[in-house]
């Protein structure tokens, strides 16, 4: 994921292990506040803009063969 510090617009590279995925971006007490499904069999990024307060969110994408990964952003 880059940028990880952001306004709310960042890209989400991937491979095409990955297949089509689920991502959901919560806040820090788990609430979802983005969910969406990208494909990333014939893409390796995905442009992903939200609008979010100021602060620390968590970026979850659920892959195909169950590859999961987490990653933090800060949106300012």
């Amino acid at each position: 994921i880059y940028p990880t510090i952001s306004n709310g617009n960042f890209t989400i590279f991937g491979n095409n292990k990955l297949g089509e995925a689920k991502v959901n971006i919560t806040d820090i007490t788990g609430k979802v506040i983005f969910n969406d499904k990208v494909n990333f069999t014939f893409v390796n990024e995905q442009k992903v803009n939200i609008t979010a307060k100021p602060g620390v969110y968590f970026v979850n994408i659920n892959g195909d063969s169950n590859i999961r990964i987490s990653r933090k952003i800060i949106i300012k």
